[in-house]
């Protein structure tokens, strides 16, 4: 399976990295194996200005009491779909990236737009896309959220390096036809930094060690795993 390893999420008031490079890795994998995951915790990784993909190998994890709030949360789709589809991600992530290009188009297609599935979005900056997570929900304040949503995905690989910049986030404003200075005013102000902080640790608390991380229903699904898992997932809940 495909995901980002991630850290903690700290409360820097700045969005920061925290993927090791593959050489790090490899240098200090048979040293620090043990410990950094003998208590289910990544230890803090380097900071690095390009993120390293990396698969995630740390297993399945064991049974988890899931608890989802999805109150005030961006959905996609029909709010009274029988499945609920909560996928944690990092727009800065480059699996999550994936998901967005190769699989959501079909699950939209198939489950979303059919009514069978809705999509709960929630943040887990384990990259640095804090930053541009807070400015979607600035976005979102003037009903424009998924349109932003899809920019930043759009953008990642050339843009993710200016998310901390008010001055980034003006011209996705002005080029989606929004409020440009009332998006700048709510970056700045930090308004959504703690609703993402709070998405980010229960993220964690459901079993989530990378990105990106899925929820169905009461059902983890971990990876940016091909449309196939999903599709058998979503019709085996279907056909209960």
């Amino acid at each position: 399976m495909e995901t980002e390893i991630q850290t903690t999420p700290t409360n820097k008031s700045q969005g920061s990295s925290y993927v090791v490079p593959v050489a790090i890795i490899i240098a200090g994998a048979l040293i620090a194996g043990a410990v950094y995951f003998s208590n289910g915790t990544a230890r803090p990784k380097t900071n690095t200005a390009n993120d390293t993909d990396i698969e995630d190998d740390l297993g399945t994890p064991g049974p988890i009491d899931i608890s989802v709030d999805i109150n005030g949360w961006p959905v996609l789709g029909d709010q009274n779909a029988p499945i609920t589809l909560v996928e944690y991600a990092d727009f800065a992530c480059s699996f999550c990236g994936k998901f967005h290009t190769e699989t959501l188009p079909s699950i939209k297609k198939d489950y979303i737009d059919t009514g069978k599935v809705k999509l709960v979005y929630k943040d887990f900056p384990v990259v640095g896309g804090d930053m541009a997570a807070e400015a979607a929900h600035c976005a979102g304040e003037q009903g424009k959220y998924w349109e932003y949503f899809d920019l930043l995905f759009d953008k990642q690989s050339t843009d993710r390096g200016t998310w901390n910049t008010v001055e980034a986030h003006r011209g996705y404003a002005e080029g989606l036809g929004l409020d440009a200075d009332a998006l700048a005013s709510c970056f700045n102000e930090r308004k959504y930094q703690t609703k993402v902080q709070t998405a980010a640790t229960e993220a964690l608390q459901n079993g989530g060690q990378g990105t990106p991380f899925f929820i169905m229903n009461e059902t983890p699904i971990s990876g940016a795993q091909p449309y196939s898992v999903f599709q058998t997932a979503f019709d085996a809940e279907l056909t209960k």
